[in-house]
C-alpha cells in the first residue's frame, strides 16, 4: 500500500510533535525533580544547622550550669558566702543534676574523659563541698577541649603519672605569712608526677584511696589518719584534712610530700594510741 507524501508528512510531523511533547514534559519533570531535591537538601541542611546550633546551645548551657554551681560551692566552702542549709542542699542537688547531663554528653561523644569524669562525679556526690574545687578546673578543661563545641581544638593527652594534688594551709602559718606581706589562700592545688615520690608515700596514697577507687586517683586530697570515736576505727581519708605549714608556691612537690608524710606518720601514731585506749 502506497502512502501519499502528504499523509506521510502529517504522520511524521505528528510523531515528531509527540516526541517533542514527551521530551518537553520529561525535561520539565526532570527539572522540577532536581529543583525539589535541591530544595529538600537545602531544607535538610538548614534543619541540620538549626539542630546543631540548638545542641551547641544546650551543651554550653550544661557546662555553664556545672561551672556556676561548682563555683558557688567553692565560694561557700571558702566561707565567702553564707547561706542556709536548705539553699546549700538545693545547690548540691542542682550541681549533681547538671553533672549527670554532662556525663551523658561525654558518653555520647565516646569521650576519653568519660572514666575520669564518672569517678570524679562519684566522689563529688560523697563530698560535694570538698570535691567542688577539684572538679571545677576539670569541667573548664573539658569545655575547652570538647570536640563538639570546638572541632578543631587541640586536645592534649594527659600523662597518666601526673596527678592534681590539693593541700590546705595552716591558718597560723597563713597569718604569719600575711604579716610578712605574703598572701596565701586556705588551700592550694598543684600538679605532681607521682614517679618522684618515695615508695612509702605512694603506698600511703594507695591505702588512703583503696576502698573507694582501688587506685591512686587523678585528684589527690592530702589528709592524715584520724581516730573515729563513733566507729572506733582509724580513718585514713576524709576527716583528717592535712594542713601544711609551708608556702606551696615556692616549695617543691617533693618537700611538700615529705612534710605531709612526717605529719601522716605522727597522726597515725596518735590514732593508734587512741584506738588502743578504747580496746
Amino acid at each position: 500500500m502506497k502512502i501519499e507524501p502528504t499523509l506521510l508528512g502529517v504522520i511524521i510531523g505528528s510523531g515528531l510533535s509527540l516526541v517533542g511533547n514527551f521530551l518537553t514534559q520529561w525535561a520539565t519533570i526532570w527539572k522540577e525533580e532536581r529543583q525539589w531535591k535541591r530544595q529538600q537538601a537545602a531544607e535538610e541542611k538548614k534543619m541540620h544547622r538549626l539542630e546543631t546550633k540548638e545542641k551547641i546551645r544546650s551543651i554550653k548551657n550544661i557546662y555553664q550550669n556545672c561551672i556556676s554551681r561548682l563555683s558557688l560551692l567553692v565560694a561557700i566552702g571558702e566561707k565567702q558566702l553564707e547561706i542556709s542549709n536548705e539553699e546549700l542542699m538545693k545547690i548540691h542537688q542542682e550541681a549533681v543534676e547538671w553533672l549527670a547531663l554532662l556525663s551523658l554528653h561525654h558518653r555520647d561523644l565516646n569521650s576519653d574523659n568519660m572514666p575520669n569524669l564518672s569517678r570524679e562525679i562519684h566522689d563529688f556526690c560523697e563530698d560535694a563541698s570538698g570535691e567542688a574545687r577539684f572538679l571545677l578546673p576539670q569541667i573548664n578543661k573539658f569545655a575547652m577541649e570538647d570536640k563538639f563545641l570546638f572541632p578543631g581544638a587541640e586536645i592534649k593527652k594527659s600523662d597518666p603519672k601526673v596527678r592534681r594534688v590539693q593541700m590546705n594551709i595552716d591558718e597560723t602559718f597563713r597569718r604569719q605569712q600575711a604579716i610578712e606581706g605574703i598572701e596565701l589562700g586556705q588551700s592550694h592545688v598543684f600538679e605532681c608526677n607521682i614517679s618522684i615520690l618515695s615508695n612509702s608515700q605512694r603506698e600511703k596514697l594507695w591505702d588512703m584511696h583503696y576502698e573507694s577507687r582501688k587506685s591512686i586517683p587523678p585528684i589527690i586530697h592530702l589528709s592524715v589518719p584520724k581516730f573515729d570515736e563513733r566507729l572506733k576505727i582509724i580513718a585514713l581519708k576524709g576527716p583528717g584534712i592535712w594542713t601544711g605549714k609551708l608556702n606551696p608556691h615556692i616549695t617543691p612537690p617533693e618537700e611538700i610530700f615529705n612534710a605531709w608524710e612526717k605529719d601522716y606518720n605522727d597522726a597515725l601514731t596518735l590514732a593508734n594510741k587512741n584506738l588502743q585506749a578504747y580496746s
